[in-house]
């Protein structure tokens, strides 16, 4: 099973900081004010970063509005990883990290020219 890293490449791809069901939150704001005294070339802790959902689970913050529109399936984390096959498949901030995606896995070597018929057995359901 592959897995999403929380990686500086990934928080960049991070749609999370966009997101209306964050737009309003005052912790968010803390947190991003808080962003900016670190030194650029250290990865701050995931509960510091409103975001990465996907990788770190469901927000710390608790003031988010998750009554509006979730942005997750327009991220580039999202598409990278194929995560409209994974589980959960968006609303990371509300259900958590993602705990499985073994189809895309599968789909990603049927799309590399895999021979689904030789393979049947090699991914998990």
């Amino acid at each position: 099973m592959a897995v999403i890293d929380f990686t500086k490449e990934n928080m960049e791809k991070c749609q999370c900081l966009r997101c209306p069901v964050q737009d309003t939150s005052e912790c968010v704001k803390t947190k991003l004010e808080n962003l900016k005294n670190l030194n650029p070339d250290i990865l701050p802790d995931a509960q510091d970063f409103p975001g990465v959902y996907c990788a770190n689970g469901c927000a710390y913050c608790e003031d988010l509005n998750r009554e509006k529109e979730c942005q997750c399936p327009t991220c580039g984390i999202w598409e990278d990883y194929g995560l409209g096959n994974a589980t959960p498949s968006f609303k990371y901030c509300q259900n958590g990290k993602v705990d499985e995606y073994e189809i895309f896995e599968e789909d990603k070597y049927l799309e590399e020219g895999g021979n689904e018929e030789l393979e049947k057995d090699t991914f998990e359901r």
